[in-house]
């Protein structure tokens, strides 16, 4: 019919954001490593930090706790792209820069 409009419905899947967990908010990644040293010379920043006083937005799910497929895996490969520009750059995990 002329004038008629028709939609299609698409059922996206949603997932639980595998980066928080589901929290809507992280660690920030820049006091998130923190040694046996650390633990015992600052015992206030770290309780702070176990607390939630240092915790940022999630920067997979902004904040939703959910992720749809396609975002899931774009932030994936960037994951990976940020990875390897780290190691190549001879940061490595657990080494005091890498976040």
């Amino acid at each position: 019919m002329e004038g008629e409009i028709t939609t299609t419905m698409t059922s996206t899947k949603y997932h639980v954001c595998q980066t928080c967990r589901g929290e809507g908010k992280v660690v920030n990644p820049a006091v998130s490593v923190w040694t046996a040293d650390d633990r015992y010379d600052d015992p206030e920043g770290f309780e702070s930090m176990m607390r939630g006083d240092y915790d940022v937005t999630c920067p997979e799910c902004f904040g939703k706790r959910v992720v749809t497929r396609s975002e899931a895996a774009a932030f994936a490969e960037r994951e990976r792209d940020r990875r390897t520009m780290f190691m190549e750059s001879g940061v490595y995990p657990g080494s005091r820069d890498w976040y």
